[in-house]
């Protein structure tokens, strides 16, 4: 059961924006994150902390951080997964805007700030801002969303595109009025892939879309993250998920979808041959010679390109091959 650390007596109060940040064993990197949304001290909102049944120091920190900020609230669950503290702090929020942000990374709050003040003149249903992205050696660069009115075709397309905007819930801004109205939340049984699926439920609701120049939000890679200890039986819900979002979108961005579907079935049938592991190789497979056309008729790299034709025609001559040139087998 949840429990609030630190909630306002006035439940009717609805600020302008809500907060979310799932957190799993994130004491390190917790309060540099909600030190850099604390510090937006002209922005009416506030920040949920969903603690999924950390195992370090996560939960002390939860509620020390809403102790001493009354915008903060900390709630705590069985470890669930991140889609399923995602959906926690949606039941929780109350600002007209929703937002989500990882807790092991932080967003600059001049440039958030300003991003948010233009969401607020806005009339859009979505909207999209850039990010920079830090590496662990301190490198970066950056992202910028186009600004402007978008098409729900473009939106689609950007977000499933190889690069770009993703389907990363953290460069995004939704209205709760439409989460609440078609009760859209992320599907806990996807393990990867769930936010672009989330996207997908959300902007064929939209009636506006819009790009806003800034660049607010820090994504700090964090080798330790479970992003980057791929479990092979997690990575097949992307799959599962992709086959949702084909009968989700309009006709004119299915092609997007097998796109990507195409793109990530590859992925993990060359890490099947890296890994010495054959879980869901034939379903990889399968998807990659559905959809590999789809993925080449898109502006892609040309060294993913060599890898789709090669794991599309010959997989077991070309990844073997390709992992050992590329250092890759363990």
């Amino acid at each position: 059961m949840s429990r609030d650390i630190h909630m306002n007596d006035c439940q009717s109060y609805a600020p302008a924006l809500s907060i979310i940040i799932p957190a799993y064993n994130v004491q390190a990197y917790l309060e540099r994150c909600v030190t850099s949304l604390a510090s937006l001290r002209d922005v009416d909102m506030e920040i949920l902390l969903i603690d999924d049944g950390s195992t370090d120091g996560t939960s002390v920190l939860c509620d020390e951080l809403a102790h001493h900020d009354s915008r903060v609230h900390a709630f705590h669950q069985n470890n669930r997964g991140v889609s399923a503290a995602r959906n926690n702090g949606l039941e929780h929020a109350r600002g007209t805007w929703i937002g989500f942000v990882d807790a092991d990374d932080c967003v600059d709050p001049a440039s958030y700030a300003r991003m948010f003040h233009k969401a607020m003149s806005s009339e859009a249903d979505l909207l999209i801002y850039g990010y920079q992205k830090v590496f662990s050696d301190q490198a970066s660069w950056t992202w910028n969303a186009p600004a402007g009115e978008m098409s729900v075709h473009a939106a689609i397309e950007m977000m499933s595109a190889y690069d770009g905007a993703k389907g990363y819930l953290w460069n995004k801004l939704y209205r709760h009025t439409i989460i609440d109205k078609w009760g859209i939340r992320c599907d806990e049984r996807i393990t990867m892939c769930e936010d672009l699926l989330f996207n997908i439920e959300y902007v064929k609701h939209c009636s506006r879309i819009a790009g806003i120049d800034e660049s607010p939000y820090k994504y700090m890679e964090n080798l330790s993250s479970s992003l980057h200890d791929v479990n092979m039986d997690n990575a097949y819900t992307c799959l599962a998920a992709h086959e949702q979002m084909l009968k989700l979108v309009p006709t004119d961005s299915k092609r997007d979808i097998a796109a990507s579907s195409a793109i990530m079935a590859e992925e993990f049938l060359m890490r099947t041959y890296c890994m010495r592991d054959d879980t869901h190789r034939h379903e990889y497979w399968t998807t990659l010679r559905s959809h590999w056309k789809d993925a080449m008729a898109h502006d892609i790299p040309g060294r993913l390109r060599i890898r789709i034709i090669g794991g599309r025609f010959m997989p077991s001559v070309f990844y073997p091959i390709w992992n050992r040139m590329r250092g890759k087998v363990k």
